[in-house]
């Protein structure tokens, strides 16, 4: 009877040790699992809104504006009246009125090889407009002619012919010294490096007006501001990065200083943009205030 005692304490014994193991087996496969759960949870990324398809009136849009202005011409909410002048690499909203562009639109392909381009030595008059700005507007005003579609980006991509329309003076807008040669090149060259990281992006950019008007030479308006809307296509979904820079910035700040939402744009520049968008995705994707530079 003692021998069979102690048989059974030892298989009591052995069972205890195997639902010990089995227990810690799986408590460390429960957390595995939920660490893969937790690894595996997509994330959005920043400017990106969940299922915002890029639908058939978005691409008709872009098409029918030469395919340099996304989403088809942005449309005045307010009494602005533009002329449409196209070019090659660009098209612009032009207004007499003011003597600027109201807004610019181009594309960027990815760059490839090198730009052996020189600067051009002048600008031009724009003989399709009314108004007809000179270049010597411009002289000793204290402001330079600030390119709203860049003179190297399009050089670099489109070529010579496409570049001399830069200096038309219908692309051209007072901008002060240190905006035009700091933080306006700065993020020019943020949008030239992300079509090259992403094969090509969309540019809407143009002047912002107050009630205080102010005149270069008692001709052209001077703005107070600057916005730029960059767009690309990720899959099917739309992702935008959007600046708003005023003339008297000290040239020390850093990009993400100058974040704003397309709401904030529209409310200040008076244009509506992305219109073909469903309403529900244009929504969500113009209330975003970026937070990065896309990596």
């Amino acid at each position: 009877m003692g021998k069979n005692k102690k048989v059974s304490n030892k298989r009591f014994l052995l069972l205890l040790i195997l639902l010990a193991i089995i227990a810690i087996t799986a408590f460390f496969a429960y957390k595995s699992y939920k660490a893969r759960q937790t690894i595996t949870k997509p994330v959005t990324p920043v400017q990106v809104v969940d299922s915002l398809f890029i639908n058939e009136a978005v691409k008709k849009a872009t098409a029918n504006a030469d395919n340099h202005v996304y989403g088809g011409y942005p449309i005045p909410k307010k009494n602005q009246n533009v002329k449409i002048l196209k070019n090659r690499a660009y098209t612009v909203g032009y207004c007499e009125k003011r003597k600027n562009p109201l807004w610019v639109g181009y594309r960027y392909d990815e760059k490839k090889g090198k730009n052996h381009l020189k600067r051009p030595s002048g600008f031009k008059t724009d003989s399709r407009t009314d108004s007809k700005v000179k270049t010597s507007v411009y002289t000793k005003s204290g402001y330079d002619r600030g390119h709203l579609a860049p003179n190297a980006g399009i050089a670099f991509r489109f070529g010579e012919k496409a570049q001399l329309e830069t200096f038309l003076m219908t692309n051209i807008v007072p901008q002060t010294p240190i905006l035009n040669r700091q933080v306006w090149k700065r993020v020019e060259d943020v949008e030239s490096e992300l079509a090259n990281k992403f094969e090509n992006v969309w540019v809407i950019t143009g002047p912002i007006f107050d009630d205080d008007v102010k005149l270069l030479k008692d001709t052209v308006e001077i703005p107070d501001a600057f916005y730029k809307i960059i767009i690309d296509e990720e899959k099917d979904r739309i992702r935008t990065i959007s600046f708003i820079m005023d003339q008297d910035v000290t040239g020390k700040e850093p990009i993400k200083e100058f974040f704003a939402t397309i709401d904030e744009i529209e409310e200040r520049s008076g244009f509506d943009f992305l219109a073909p968008l469903d309403d529900v995705y244009e929504e969500s994707l113009e209330k975003l205030l970026p937070e990065m530079i896309w990596k």
